[in-house]
């Protein structure tokens, strides 16, 4: 057998900004078919992390050729992915595999660009499937309805999607000796200047909320890795890496109320002194509410928290399953503990999301600063996700995705949030302190229409849009009739949605620095 050569890509997106993440699915696939394939030569290029662009990578695999070329594919990467594969695909024929978020959804998008194959949910059976058939071509990929594997044969009629569930003893552990860890930083919140790595001790969430796609890939059946597989990834990750953080993925990492306490005491009889986050939920931390302190002692430093919203009605469209007076449980349980971290996670402009509400979800969240030194707030645009229950009823309501643009499902604002557009600005006054947002504002990288915006702030200034605000409030207006008003304003000559990510970001920002002001006494 001749050796060949597998190349990892992860494929390029704009606007990540300063976090760059290791990609644990990577690691995780190395680490499954590395020593069953000796044969094979694995490399891997982050050009996400690296800011390499669609003809650098191109360029690399025409000098290089790779036998075998793979993509881990979101959503926002797919256009660059296809332009990639529909490229090399001229120069010459590697075999290409796809797998990924986007491509459990829509594995047809890279096939019909030439790829040979796509990999629906989780990736390692299937890798290693398609690696010795590629090998061995004379061993046969299990029938196509009964794995999931996704050929140009199949692609027009594999439906339903087909789900491989690795149990919890076999999710392999991640070898990150495929990537150089001294490029990426995991979290840029909470491990300043220390070195941290993730881990995943579970796959799936039993909770299917509206916008998010986990499901998608790990499905709603939770899986648990054995709490000692666990323990030994993390003594090896401080061994050969050096670590000082866990950053653990696990979509609720607390769900399994005895895995956790098993964890908690392997932590205890082996001495380990790590620190380490996760992300929960406040109904699971009130369940487990006795477990907290003996989390903290034993290296747990803080939780991410998806608060989303204050307004109790989004959270029922969201289908969040929680309430205000929960999280504010959860969060008084914490506090008491004394956590060092709690990072908030807002979600901002959901379809239903109106001024008032966005107003009252950072006046709660000032409330909360107020009680924690290290307070972390993480803000994303409501992004409408194929294959999402929030997708489908953004299409079904004729909300057009920002079509032609690459940027468009990034965690950006991508759709026209009508509900926003007509939610009364009558009761708001805004302050010049808009100044100072926007010049934070303009150094933002995920600017979609970065032209068009520039154009739009050298014809307003600040002040102007403070009176502009301020003039539409007093007139009792909408802020869709402010965001016509400022496209007459630029002679009709604006993209609409320019003028749409404009005036919403610069509204939360304002609101979220406090120049925007609400008073019943307005109305």
């Amino acid at each position: 057998m001749i050796s060949k050569n597998c190349l990892f890509i992860r494929p390029p997106f704009e606007g990540m900004g300063k976090y760059k993440p290791p990609h644990l699915g990577i690691a995780s696939i190395y680490g499954y078919v590395k020593n069953k394939f000796p044969e094979i030569n694995f490399s891997f290029i982050d050009a996400l992390v690296n800011n390499d662009s669609v003809k650098s990578i191109v360029d690399y695999i025409e000098k290089n050729r790779p036998d075998i070329v793979c993509f881990t594919v979101k959503t926002m990467q797919v256009d660059q992915t296809r332009l990639i594969i529909e490229t090399i695909k001229n120069i010459y024929s590697p075999k290409i595999i796809c797998g990924g978020n986007h491509i459990s959804v829509h594995p047809e998008d890279v096939i019909k660009s030439g790829a040979d194959y796509a990999i629906i949910g989780e990736g390692e059976v299937a890798f290693y499937k398609i690696l010795k058939h590629i090998l061995y071509p004379e061993f046969m990929i299990e029938p196509f309805e009964d794995c999931n594997i996704v050929t140009k044969e199949n692609v027009d009629f594999i439906n339903p999607i087909p789900k491989i569930e690795l149990k919890g003893e076999k999710i392999p552990t991640p070898d990150w000796s495929i990537m150089d860890l001294s490029y990426y930083n995991e979290n840029i919140h909470y491990n300043k200047g220390e070195i941290a790595l993730p881990v995943m001790a579970s796959r799936g969430c039993p909770f299917q909320c509206d916008f998010c796609s986990t499901h998608l890939t790990w499905t709603v059946n939770v899986r648990y890795r054995n709490p000692k597989d666990v323990i030994s990834e993390i003594k090896n990750n401080i061994k050969v890496y050096g670590i000082d953080y866990i950053h653990f993925y696990d979509d609720n990492l607390m769900i399994n109320r005895n895995w956790m306490i098993d964890f908690l005491s392997l932590i205890e009889s082996e001495r380990l002194n790590f620190k380490w986050i996760c992300l929960s939920r406040p109904d699971i931390i009130l369940k487990n509410r006795d477990l907290l302190h003996r989390m903290k002692i034993n290296g747990c430093k803080g939780f991410e928290l998806g608060f989303e919203t204050e307004d109790e009605e989004l959270y029922s469209k969201m289908n969040k399953k929680n309430t205000k007076s929960t999280f504010k449980l959860a969060y008084d349980a914490l506090m008491q503990e004394n956590f060092e971290m709690i990072e908030f996670l807002i979600m901002c402009f959901y379809e239903g999301e109106t001024l008032y509400s966005i107003y009252a979800t950072y006046q709660q969240l000032k409330k909360y600063k107020k009680q924690k030194a290290l307070f972390v707030m993480s803000r994303y645009f409501a992004t409408p996700f194929p294959g999402t229950k929030y997708y489908n009823n953004v299409m079904e309501k004729g909300i057009n995705i920002s079509q032609g643009n690459k940027h468009k499902y990034a965690i950006f604002l991508n759709y026209i949030p009508y509900s926003f557009l007509d939610s009364k600005m009558n009761g708001f006054r805004i302050r010049s302190e808009t100044l100072k947002l926007q010049l934070k504002f303009r150094n933002l990288d995920n600017i979609i229409y970065k032209e068009e915006i520039d154009k739009i702030q050298k014809k307003v200034s600040s002040d102007n849009f403070c009176s502009l605000f301020n003039r539409y409030a007093s007139n009792k207006a909408t802020i869709g009739e402010m965001c016509q008003g400022l496209f007459e304003a630029m002679n009709n000559k604006i993209n609409k949605f320019a003028i749409y990510e404009y005036i919403g970001r610069m509204i939360e920002f304002a609101i979220g620095v406090g120049a925007v002001q609400y008073h019943e006494d307005f109305l």
